[in-house]
């Protein structure tokens, strides 16, 4: 969006980001074979299968497979009970490992200086690997030095990336990210 409308965006607060690199990460790598097409058919006819047990059953699957609770349980048992769904989001993701590759670098020459950016602790994200981290970084000090560096943090909270699939997460996300939302722009909407 901060590419293609940039005078509609002041700012991008981006809490545990994947720029570049999406099937290099361990769960890009780990998970590859299940967006592929010759997955498709037995995950149709699993989910299938899903869809005519009743839903408490399949909340309890799902709590116990994910590690999910809550409303993230919820909504992850309402997916898996529609096929069709399981198969758009199975094709979408396929398609993000796909285009989310090498960094945008012109991007974040261009814009760096709205990007407001949040990442878990060090190898804690399983969808970012360090080395796309470091690369981030280094882009950005190279051409916003000090004044980028108060705009990037590292949860030191233990935070996963999928923080908001986690009832005892999501109600109160970290001090950390209050903090570096807090220290946007008066007029970001985000806080």
């Amino acid at each position: 969006m901060l590419k293609e409308r940039p005078s509609l965006v002041s700012a991008v607060h981006a809490l545990f980001p994947t720029f570049s690199h999406m099937a290099q990460t361990p769960n890009g790598r780990s998970l590859s074979p299940l967006f592929s097409s010759w997955s498709l058919r037995p995950v149709f006819y699993s989910t299938s299968f899903l869809s005519y047990l009743p839903t408490g059953l399949t909340s309890r699957l799902v709590s116990l497979v994910t590690g999910q609770s809550g409303s993230g349980a919820n909504i992850t048992t309402e997916l898996v009970s529609s096929p069709e769904t399981v198969i758009a989001a199975l094709v979408m993701a396929r398609q993000e490992l796909a285009k989310v590759t090498a960094l945008d670098v012109d991007l974040l020459d261009q814009y760096g200086d709205r990007l407001w950016i949040y990442w878990t602790e060090k190898d804690g994200d399983g969808w970012v690997t360090e080395e796309a981290i470091q690369e981030i970084e280094a882009c950005l000090e190279k051409k916003w030095g000090e004044a980028g560096r108060k705009r990037r943090a590292r949860c030191r909270e233990g935070m996963p990336h999928a923080f908001v699939l986690d009832e005892g997460q999501s109600p109160s996300p970290c001090p950390c990210i209050r903090v570096l939302l807090g220290a946007s722009a008066p007029h970001s909407s985000f806080r």
